[in-house]
């Protein structure tokens, strides 16, 4: 993906858009029909957008860019993970200076 690309895509995310795993722009006539993705990101609490964007992007995204997308502080997003990671929902694993966050696979 090229940076203007990137940037493009960036300011649908905070804007309220989504993107698919590829990185193109969700068509909302493309969603799936897992719930959290018919949602518009303003309305969810800190734990579903989590979810909702870990979805979006396969299920693996770097902590920190959690934090970018979502527009809540570093703090809320860390309290959160911990609750998800507790609950079984998510799992964080070192990665360089950074984390990554991992939906677990289902086993259905």
């Amino acid at each position: 993906m090229n940076p203007q690309t990137s940037r493009r895509n960036s300011s649908l995310l905070r804007d309220g858009g989504t993107l698919e795993p590829d990185g193109k722009p969700v068509d909302s006539a493309s969603r799936s029909d897992h719930p959290l993705l018919g949602v518009e990101p303003e309305l969810l609490n800190p734990e579903r957008r989590i979810l909702q964007l870990l979805l979006v992007e396969g299920g693996v995204l770097a902590q920190s860019e959690i934090v970018e997308r979502s527009r809540w502080s570093d703090s809320t997003i860390s309290r959160t993970l911990c609750r998800l990671e507790a609950q079984e929902r998510v799992v964080r694993r070192q990665d360089g200076g950074g984390k990554l966050v991992i939906l677990p696979q289902s086993d259905t």
